[in-house]
């Protein structure tokens, strides 16, 4: 009976343990979404709180901070009716004036969750020629646009074999966005 207590024990364990982790909710003033984190990724909450982000994604496999990861932001400052195209150049300026003269590829992509908060345009920037100083190997923004702000999902690596092995996991996580409302106040009272 004992043993059989045991293994119940430990077969519970082990399928809460391998139960799907919880999506993740980021909210501003203009912004209420969600995303998932991918298999064999990890929400490293200590250092996203020393970089001032909600999360930061981290494969489960890397020991070193800063190394590849995955992240989700709400541009609140667009107003409303800012074209997509705006809000891009500012980020490729903002880049180039960072690291110099780097290679920046632009393009659209597979997503396009149009809803009443969402205006359905998107934007894949992929940044590369990143000096090495930097620590960066290439640096992916996937720009969505809704009605009264920008979300930003960033995958930055420093390693050749890690970005293209993982980019798969970047577009799980942008495939997985969810914009909630564009009035946090309205969900957070729930």
């Amino acid at each position: 009976m004992r043993s059989a207590a045991i293994l119940f024990f430990l077969v519970t364990s082990i399928n809460a343990y391998a139960v799907e982790q919880e999506p993740l909710i980021h909210y501003g003033e203009n912004h209420v979404f969600t995303i998932e984190i991918p298999d064999g990724w990890f929400n490293d909450a200590e250092n996203a709180k020393i970089a001032g982000l909600p999360y930061l994604l981290r494969p489960k496999h890397e020991k070193n901070f800063n190394y590849t990861y995955i992240y989700a932001a709400g541009d609140g400052s667009v107003k409303a009716n800012t074209k997509l195209d705006t809000v891009v150049q500012r980020g490729i300026d903002g880049f180039k004036e960072r690291y110099g003269n780097i290679w920046v590829q632009k393009g659209i992509v597979f997503h396009n969750k149009e809803n009443k908060y969402l205006t359905g345009k998107v934007k894949l920037v992929e940044y590369a020629n990143i000096p090495e100083k930097f620590g960066k190997y290439k640096e992916s923004v996937f720009y969505i646009q809704a009605h009264k702000s920008v979300v930003i999902i960033v995958f930055s690596s420093k390693s050749k074999s890690d970005y293209d092995h993982l980019f798969k996991d970047f577009e799980k996580v942008i495939n997985s966005f969810y914009f909630v409302s564009d009035n946090p106040k309205s969900v957070l009272k729930k």
